[in-house]
């Protein structure tokens, strides 16, 4: 059974969290990350798990609270967890628009554009938001922006297999 411990503010203390045992309301797990000011990484691990268990409004309760105007100002030094929270976000609102039929679609694309931007702002050279951009352009049917999004990404790591990857399915399809 898998867990994570979030670090009680001012203690030697940790409260544990069974990620196998995530309540169904996840207003309790917040209200517990946000008053111990958890490290953004389990905010991460803990909607990723909700994810799994297929309880997508949680996972997204999770990540939304982890992205907000407030969480920016105190983890304002934290620089690849918030870049990771608002990269699950906008990966999230790709997928959604994939599955959803105009004009939901492009509520779904607008969202996940503007959590790409925000990431962007934080480290415009962060290779996992060109990535997920260009997996939005390739969802919206924009070759050309797509391939431009992960050769960037390929200019500075030759290497780079996500971007490799997304290179090579444009060039084939």
């Amino acid at each position: 059974m898998a867990s994570v411990y979030i670090p009680v503010q001012g203690t030697e203390e940790e409260v544990r969290v069974a990620l196998d045992h995530l309540p169904a309301d996840a207003s309790d797990i917040l209200d517990i990350l946000k008053a111990e000011q958890a490290p953004l990484h389990l905010w991460l691990i803990i909607a990723r798990e909700y994810f799994k268990q297929g309880k997508i409004e949680q996972f997204r309760q999770i990540l939304e609270e982890g992205s907000g105007p407030e969480i920016d100002d105190y983890y304002a030094d934290v620089k690849y967890e918030r870049i990771a929270i608002l990269n699950a976000l906008g990966a999230f609102h790709t997928f959604l628009g994939k599955a959803e039929k105009a004009p939901q679609k492009e509520v779904h694309f607008k969202d996940a554009t503007q959590y790409y931007n925000r990431a962007s702002r934080i480290d415009e050279t962060e290779p996992s938001t060109w990535i997920g951009r260009g997996q939005l352009c390739v969802a919206k049917g924009e070759l050309q922006m797509a391939s431009d999004s992960f050769k960037i990404v390929l200019d500075e790591d030759g290497d780079n297999f996500p971007a490799l990857l997304g290179q090579r399915l444009l060039f084939i399809s």
